[in-house]
């Protein structure tokens, strides 16, 4: 529950009328029913009786409506507070590179005016600075926040969130050795002279490091503004790295992009102090990921066929390849210590465009890869977040192989009402099951209770919207935590009920001999009472009605897929949209 419900709930208790409460709410009435039958799912029974179209509180709801007013009106001097706080509080120094202004985001300024026009309470100074002072000035307090250029990475002690990401170019002249070269591999730059928007370490550190395994160091500069790198670029024969722009620079005569290969996009990101936080800067960030647009694609050419976006560098040559072959969706990775392992690339999704490749895995927790052949195959994924969505205690027992360069992040996706974890030891079970009947479903209950205030599942999205992938979400058998959230992911990205119910019945067909080894030994018990039959599935594998209830529970509940995604996730179709753009292909 939030306390948005809470208010709503109040002020019907207030009218005890549909109408009268929406219409003060100036909502609709279906939106206030579903609102209060949401919060009625979360205190596991009725809130309101209605007897010859009146309505009337329960014990139940006159018990909520005791703890919730006091917490409301709190909620509500907080408010007033914190507007009275806006009115005198210190401007928030903001930081922007020059490089991104007018250069590489002609239209940031515009947009940061539509910013301070939407939000005129909010006092933000910006200040035009080099790239390389940006980070500096946040780091050392001198600026609350800052827009930079980076390749994926910052210093320890800054938070950074990818806003856009696009494919790192080299910016080279006609008759440069390179003109006629779609891409190139990172090792052709030893010797080139390299124009950088930044020196620092930090920010670029992946272009060192690439270099350094390729046994050179980059002959790199300081750049300046575009404008200027451009002319230096033609006259001097130098080359200069910055992003692919799909437009009129690929039309110049005497300057061309070619694509640097293994080499992460080029980012523009929001830092910030670790130990700094700011309600209005989160506003800020919040506005710019939905206005920037996450990462484009690469149009084609005039003369020239179309370049692929990669969001992990995989070229490795100049040489024309075939297109890479894939499997069906939902097959397995082959590995000796799981067998419900997969991806979600493939899947068709919204506008008949199917879900990126290599992006967005599925599977268990990897403390079961225990071969060297397993974590080879693992470490190939080349993860950069691995979401493990245990409770802490199975965590503990089973603790996860973590790859080099990934970031591991424990976060319980199944909590009781209290918020307290709940893990698949049998007693956890037994204590959320005792507030429901004794025949009462237990997979369907605990997807369910996954789908609403869910932690673990915030945090998901939060990262997908951040760009943080390759990524692995993961339970213990991949298969009921795991299972929800890939239903999820794959309804944000517009996938049909189809598409989700067969990658959630995929489950059995991976773990084929577990279900086929529980129901051999059951095999007396199931011909005595055939209903136990699927009781054993379940518990090896998943129900498949399992998924068509949950898409059922979030109609129901919120009305449409797109009203539950941004009621529990903050996807707004502006952030769905951008979503769907940078995992679809």
């Amino acid at each position: 529950m939030d306390i948005r419900q809470l208010h709503y709930f109040l002020v019907l208790c207030e009218e005890m009328n549909y109408t009268r409460a929406a219409q003060r709410l100036f909502l609709s009435r279906q939106a206030l029913r579903q609102s209060i039958s949401a919060l009625e799912a979360e205190m596991c029974g009725p809130l309101f009786l209605s007897a010859h179209h009146k309505l009337s509180l329960t014990d139940r709801g006159v018990s909520l409506q005791r703890h919730a007013t006091p917490v409301v009106e709190q909620f509500q001097q907080m408010q007033a507070a914190l507007r009275a706080e806006i009115q005198s509080a210190q401007p928030v120094r903001i930081g922007i590179s020059v490089s991104l202004v007018p250069d590489y985001l002609p239209g940031l300024e515009t947009q940061l005016d539509k910013f301070r026009q939407q939000y005129p309470h909010v006092e933000m100074r910006f200040r035009l600075m080099d790239n390389d002072a940006v980070a500096d000035g946040v780091e050392q307090g001198e600026l609350d926040a800052g827009l930079v250029i980076d390749l994926g990475c910052a210093a320890p002690v800054l938070a950074r969130t990818t806003l856009r990401a696009d494919p790192a170019c080299l910016l080279v002249p006609r008759g440069h050795p390179f003109w006629d070269k779609e891409s190139i591999p990172l090792a052709e730059l030893r010797g080139q002279r390299v124009l950088l928007p930044s020196l620092r370490q930090d920010l670029f550190s992946p272009l060192w490091s690439a270099c350094a395994r390729a046994g050179f160091a980059p002959n790199a500069e300081i750049g300046p503004s575009f404008y200027q790198a451009y002319y230096l670029v033609q006259e001097q024969l130098c080359t200069c790295l910055t992003r692919y722009e799909p437009g009129a620079r690929r039309e110049l005569d005497r300057v061309r992009d070619v694509l640097l290969e293994d080499l992460p996009p080029l980012c523009v990101s929001l830092v910030q102090r670790r130990d700094y936080s700011s309600a209005y800067i989160d506003l800020l960030r919040s506005y710019l990921m939905e206005v920037l647009g996450g990462s484009v694609s690469l149009p084609p050419r005039r003369g020239r066929p179309a370049k692929p976006f990669y969001t992990i560098p995989v070229l490795s040559s100049t040489a024309a390849k075939p297109a890479p072959v894939h499997p069906t969706p939902g097959t397995p990775l082959q590995l000796e210590g799981a067998t419900n392992f997969r991806e979600l690339g493939g899947y068709t999704a919204d506008e008949g465009k199917t879900v990126r490749w290599g992006q967005i895995w599925r599977g268990v927790a990897t403390a079961s890869l225990t071969s060297k052949a397993d974590r080879a195959k693992l470490d190939a994924l080349g993860l950069r977040l691995i979401l493990d969505l245990r409770s802490s205690e199975e965590a503990r027992k089973a603790p996860d192989y973590v790859p080099d360069g990934a970031r591991l992040v424990q976060i319980c996706a199944l909590c009781d009402a209290d918020g307290k974890e709940i893990s698949f030891a049998p007693g956890d079970i037994e204590r959320m099951m005792q507030q429901y009947p004794e025949d009462a479903n237990i997979s369907e209950i605990m997807y369910r209770q996954m789908l609403f205030g869910n932690k673990a599942f915030k945090e998901l999205f939060r990262a997908l919207e951040a760009g943080e992938t390759p990524m692995l979400f993961h339970c213990t058998a991949g298969k009921d935590r795991t299972g929800v959230a890939a239903m999820l992911i794959l309804l944000a990205l517009g996938a049909s009920a189809e598409t989700i119910c067969a990658d959630f019945a995929q489950t059995n067909v991976c773990r084929k001999a577990e279900i086929d080894a529980i129901l051999a030994r059951h095999a007396e018990e199931i011909a005595a009472d055939p209903g136990k039959k699927m009781y054993y599935v379940g518990a090896a594998g998943v129900d498949p009605q399992a998924a068509a209830d949950v898409l059922r529970t979030i109609q129901e509940r919120c009305g449409s897929a797109e009203a539950y995604l941004e009621q529990e996730y903050g996807l707004t179709p502006a952030r769905l949209m951008r979503l769907r753009r940078m995992y679809l292909e």
